[in-house]
C-alpha cells in the first residue's frame, strides 16, 4: 500500500472537555497521520491551554502537532486557516466534539489506492456498528451529490492537489461543507463513500434537532438550496436538473420536520 502523508484540520472552539478525546482518536488510528492542526477559533475557555497540552504530551511521537490561533470567525475560517498550512498529500477534518473510528484513515487510505481516480474519500457518521469497517460503498460525482451530502465533514479527507484555491465560505453559516464538497467535484472529478460509520458525535448528537447548529432545520434547508442556485448560476448544472434537485431537497426537508417532531414525541 503506498504511503499518503495525511494532515488532519480540527477547529477548536471552547471545546476543553472533548478535545482530548478527539485528539486521541486521531492518534489512535491504524494508520499514522503526517501532521495535525490545530485552529483555536478565538476560545473564551481553557481551550488553548489545552491545546498546548496535548502538544507537550505528544511531542515525542512521529507525527507533528501544529497550533494556530484567531479571532473567533466560525468553523470555516478556521479549516481554511488550517488548509493555508496543510502540507499531506490528502486533508481530513474533525469537528472537535466528535471522533473517529479506529480504522477509519486505514480504510480510505485503500480506497485511494484503489480507485486512483478519486479525489474525495467520506463515509457515514453516527454510532460504530462494527469493529472493522468493510470497504462497500459507492462512487459519487456532482450530480449524486447533489441528491444527498455523502461527505459529511469529519467523515471525510480529500485530496490536497484537487483543492487548490477552494475553501469553505466563510459567509455562509449553514451548509458551507457540503458546498465546499461540490466545488471539489464540480469539475468532473469522482468522489467515493464508504458504506459505514466512521465518525461519531462523541455526545452521540443527532444531525438534525440537536443543539448547535443542525438544530435549525430551515436554516440548513437554505443553505442548501443556496449550494444549488451557485452551481447552476456558474453552469455547473442544466436548468432542468436545478428545479429537480431543488424540488427533492424541499421534499426532503419536510421529511425531516417530520421525523424530528417524532423524535421529540417520544423522549
Amino acid at each position: 500500500m503506498k504511503f499518503i502523508k495525511i494532515s488532519v484540520i480540527v477547529p477548536c472552539y471552547n471545546c476543553v472537555s472533548t478535545i482530548e478525546e478527539c485528539i486521541n482518536s486521531i492518534v489512535q488510528q491504524s494508520y499514522p497521520v503526517g501532521e495535525i492542526i490545530l485552529v483555536n477559533d478565538g476560545s473564551t475557555d481553557q481551550t488553548l491551554e489545552m491545546l498546548y497540552s496535548l502538544e507537550k504530551k505528544y511531542s515525542d511521537t512521529a507525527f507533528r502537532i501544529t497550533i494556530l490561533t484567531q479571532q473567533n470567525a466560525g468553523p470555516s475560517s478556521a479549516r481554511n486557516r488550517g488548509l493555508d498550512v496543510a502540507s499531506g498529500d490528502w486533508i481530513a477534518f474533525l469537528d472537535a466534539d466528535d471522533v473517529w473510528h479506529k480504522d477509519k484513515l486505514e480504510r480510505q487510505v485503500q480506497v485511494i489506492n484503489h480507485y486512483r481516480d478519486i479525489v474525495v474519500v467520506g463515509g457515514g457518521k453516527g454510532k460504530f456498528k462494527t469493529e472493522k469497517i468493510a470497504l462497500q460503498g459507492i462512487e459519487v460525482g456532482l450530480k449524486r451529490l447533489c441528491f444527498k451530502n455523502y461527505f459529511l465533514t469529519s467523515s471525510t479527507i480529500v485530496k490536497q492537489e484537487n483543492i487548490n484555491k477552494i475553501r469553505f465560505n466563510e459567509g455562509q453559516d449553514y451548509s458551507e461543507d457540503y458546498r465546499f464538497f461540490m466545488d471539489v467535484l464540480k469539475n468532473n472529478n469522482l468522489g467515493f463513500s464508504i458504506d459505514a460509520n466512521v465518525s461519531r458525535n462523541i455526545y452521540n448528537k443527532r444531525d438534525y434537532g440537536d443543539a448547535g447548529l443542525s438544530k435549525d432545520i430551515w436554516k440548513m434547508e437554505k443553505g442548501e438550496l443556496s449550494n444549488y442556485t451557485y452551481l447552476y448560476q456558474n453552469g455547473k448544472i442544466s436548468q432542468v436538473f436545478f428545479v429537480l434537485v431543488y424540488c427533492f431537497s424541499i421534499v426532503k426537508y419536510w421529511r425531516r420536520v417530520v421525523l424530528n417532531c417524532m423524535y421529540k414525541m417520544v423522549e
